[in-house]
């Protein structure tokens, strides 16, 4: 299939990155369009180089395809980048992943780059809670910025913003809040639970903003609660939880910005944390408030 509307993106390194909106199979790449449009070597995929002479080559050896599962999700089509979105929301995308790895019984846990997705996601407020399951290994989800894309919940009936039960995953570039009152069975809340290996999360910034009206149980409120976890990395992020409670002034309420749940009997647990802000704020001394635990 030919795809028209290749994207590309400058990177740090002087390289270019071509990407593909939609998840097609088979890319025709004009040589031409690297040379005339003087970017310098192109970087396609995980494996594959356009230098400026329009040669294509691979960077090592072993099995190299021009496929490019990149997933496109906006809800205001106001941005030309984001006009043919493939999706309004962000689980919409992740359902479709699921959907294709089942159909073409790609193995569950994915075990392999050459299956991994990219879900880029444009400007604009999410209202919706994300769901990332077992067949969502190597799996990268980037927002435009963190200051423009946002991904809101305004419940606590489901009491975790983003779940992720997988592996290989990245999270980037993304604003992040739960602003509810507290429902009245409600025990524990979670910003991010993670439940997997090899977690990234990135540019991200996390706000809990929470009130207590009528919930008369102890309640433990979570930035980031990583459960049995090996290799952890939280970078260039902020995690604000902002309680108040105004119902049971006897109610014990922690709050963990970052909470470290694992079984430390099992080797290479790594943990990079890295240029993070943590702060709790609280109506009431009932309770502690952690940066890391």
């Amino acid at each position: 299939d030919k795809v028209s509307d290749p994207y590309i993106t400058n990177l740090n390194n002087g390289w270019s990155e071509l990407g593909i909106k939609r998840a097609q199979k088979y890319v025709e790449i004009d040589g031409s369009l690297n040379q005339n449009a003087k970017l310098g070597g192109i970087k396609i995929g995980h494996n594959l180089h356009l230098n400026n002479q329009g040669v294509l080559s691979s960077f090592k050896k072993g099995i190299s395809r021009l496929e490019q599962n990149v997933l496109v999700v906006s809800n205001i089509n106001k941005d030309d980048e984001y006009q043919s979105s493939d999706f309004p929301s962000i689980q919409a995308a992740l359902d479709f992943i699921t959907n294709e790895r089942t159909i073409n019984n790609i193995p569950t846990p994915v075990d392999s780059i050459e299956n991994s997705y990219l879900i880029k996601v444009g400007p604009g407020v999410y209202d919706e809670n994300i769901v990332l399951n077992q067949h969502h290994n190597f799996l990268t989800i980037e927002g435009e910025s963190l200051n423009n894309t946002k991904i809101v919940m305004y419940t606590t009936t489901v009491n975790k913003l983003v779940n992720i039960n997988s592996n290989n995953i990245q999270l980037k570039n993304f604003s992040l809040e739960i602003n509810s009152n507290i429902g009245q069975s409600v025990q524990t809340i979670y910003g991010i639970y993670c439940l997997g290996k090899d977690i990234l999360i990135e540019n991200i910034k996390l706000d809990l903003n929470l009130t207590n009206t009528n919930n008369s149980n102890s309640i433990s409120i979570y930035g980031i609660n990583a459960n049995n976890f090996n290799n952890l990395k939280i970078n260039n992020s902020n995690i604000v939880i902002d309680f108040i409670n105004l119902f049971n002034t006897s109610s014990i309420i922690n709050k963990y910005c970052i909470f470290l749940d694992n079984d430390y009997s099992v080797n290479n647990n790594n943990i990079l944390i890295k240029n993070v802000d943590l702060r709790t704020n609280e109506s009431d001394n009932n309770g502690n408030g952690y940066g890391i635990h």
